[in-house]
């Protein structure tokens, strides 16, 4: 049976965590406009750009987003309906220090967010409790980095799988509310 996944983030659908690929298809001819990115995740271009004023994304280049900024994007569209921006942009300043500035981070967004891809599809039916260890299982294959490095990223890891899942909770119990009230008007 295949069943379908959202790539968290996005409305982009796949079959198997096939990420990287899907990730890697998009730029293949050097970037995103905003138009495309907008398509891609529901946003609208107001947010994509109040996020930029903000400094929570650097800016385009000849109005081109690369795969970090798309990274970057997704990975706040998929937290904010849980966890404050400031909350967000805190947990990525952790990995990746200022935001405009790539000498000082850790790791690409594009990796962090792949990482964070790997560890759902491994949490698939599996009770959010296990989230620690799947995290520290799928970055043991995180090789040369500094257990310092290691340990920030299992941080932040795991509050946005805590929070992605928070979100999925979220999102069934507004379902079951809406069911109510259609259960109250028919009556």
């Amino acid at each position: 049976m295949n069943v379908i996944f959202t790539l968290p983030g996005t409305l982009i659908e796949i079959r198997e965590n096939t990420g990287k690929q899907v990730l890697s298809s998009l730029f293949t001819t050097g970037g995103l406009v905003l138009s495309q990115i907008c398509t891609m995740t529901g946003l609208e271009p107001y947010t994509i750009q109040n996020w930029g004023k903000r400094g929570f994304v650097s800016s385009p280049v000849d109005k081109k987003y690369d795969i970090n900024q798309f990274c970057r994007i997704i990975t706040i569209n998929m937290l904010k309906d849980v966890l404050p921006l400031n909350f967000i942009a805190r947990s990525l300043h952790y990995i990746n220090g200022v935001f405009n500035d790539k000498s000082d981070d850790l790791i690409d967004d594009s990796q962090l967010y792949l990482y964070f891809v790997d560890v759902i599809f491994a949490m698939n039916g599996k009770s959010y409790e296990s989230c620690e260890d799947t995290v520290k299982d799928i970055l043991s294959e995180h090789n040369g980095e500094s257990n310092d490095i290691r340990v920030r990223l299992e941080k932040v890891l795991t509050i946005f799988v805590l929070a992605y899942y928070s979100s999925q909770f979220r999102e069934r119990a507004m379902i079951k509310i809406a069911q109510l009230d259609t259960i109250e008007r028919s009556k």
